[in-house]
């Protein structure tokens, strides 16, 4: 986003120096000659003023508003790009307390079975429940933590995005602070 707002800055620059092409420009010039011939030599010397102003030139008579609308549009891409920033910026935020509640929510459920572990284990051990239903309990578990680290680097992954935009919206200057 900081070349599309320096593109967009340098629009309006350029406005300035197409509008400029039609101003008058007046010009001082002087020069001094010398003849030498066989029989004598002989100085000269001229001096002038002139005026040059580009009124009705056909090539450039559409520049200034091209410029503009080059300028114009630069800015509305700088905007654009500013705008999907701060989107994607709350987006990232929103994802990142979504992810976070998501881990809190596993780390209960994952208290639940770890119980409903430990008790399915002395029903197997009591013989109150057969080897495949304690095996589907620990299986339950199994899954579990497979969900809570899947759950673990989306917000590792989410959090880094996150400081990377934060990072990128920083101006130069406090990026070192």
């Amino acid at each position: 986003t900081a070349a599309l707002e320096f593109h967009a800055q340098a629009g309006s620059v350029a406005v300035k120096a197409e509008r400029g092409k039609f101003f008058p420009m007046v010009g001082v010039y002087g020069e001094s000659y010398l003849f030498s011939g066989k029989r004598a030599m002989e100085t000269g010397y001229s001096a002038g003023l002139y005026l040059r102003w580009n009124l009705f030139t056909a090539t450039e008579t559409g520049l200034v508003q091209e410029a503009r609308w080059k300028a114009s549009s630069a800015t509305y891409a700088f905007e654009a790009a500013a705008q999907r920033e701060r989107s994607e910026r709350a987006a990232l935020l929103e994802s990142l307390a979504a992810l976070r509640e998501n881990i809190r929510t596993l780390q209960e459920s994952g208290n639940i079975l770890q119980e409903q572990a430990r008790v399915a284990e002395n029903l197997f051990r009591n013989g109150s429940i057969n080897v495949l239903q304690f095996v589907e309990v620990l299986n339950q578990r199994a899954d579990l933590i497979g969900q809570q680290a899947e759950a673990d680097l989306s917000l590792l992954k989410a959090a880094t995005q996150a400081s990377m935009k934060q990072r990128s919206a920083m101006p130069n200057s406090e990026i070192g602070k």
